[in-house]
């Protein structure tokens, strides 16, 4: 959903949400528009040198939507700017387990006019990649890409 929500604020503001010349650099933006994440938002951190990264990071407030777009208009008749900001928010949360889920972003009133309940089927069981193996060679790749292609010509 992270992805979702920068492809989302992109096409809001028309340019690169979160724009960073390497990792360290993409995490400062990041923080100067979501905030610094207290403690219990960085639980699921499981490298210790990231932890220490985001332990030393300056205490910063998140800024209002509304500053971060202050032109964003909506049409007559589309959702409010208040969906459009409460729904960004919800996507970009920093801790994965307070993002919204696919179908909570479905169901939001900002997307009110796309969502039809009955034609969006949900996921059973999380998406594996059986074909992903360690000794995978690029020739091997291509010939499970083409058996793949294959599979759909009926």
């Amino acid at each position: 959903m992270w992805s979702v929500g920068c492809i989302f604020g992109e096409l809001m503001g028309r340019k690169p949400l979160f724009p960073g010349n390497d990792y360290i650099h993409q995490l400062r933006i990041i923080q100067d528009v979501v905030g610094k994440p207290d403690s219990s938002s960085l639980s699921f951190i499981t490298s210790d040198k990231a932890m220490r990264f985001m332990e030393k990071q300056k205490a910063k407030e998140k800024v209002p939507w509304s500053k971060v777009y202050p032109a964003y208009l909506t049409e007559p008749g589309a959702p409010t700017c208040d969906h459009a900001f409460d729904l960004i928010d919800q996507m970009l949360q920093f801790d994965p387990s307070k993002r919204c889920t696919v179908e909570q972003a479905l169901a939001h009133p900002y997307l009110s006019t796309l969502h039809h309940e009955d034609d969006e089927p949900s996921c059973e069981a999380p998406f594996k990649f059986d074909f992903k193996q360690t000794d995978l060679t690029k020739t091997r790749l291509q010939e499970l890409m083409y058996d793949v292609a294959l599979s759909f010509k009926n």
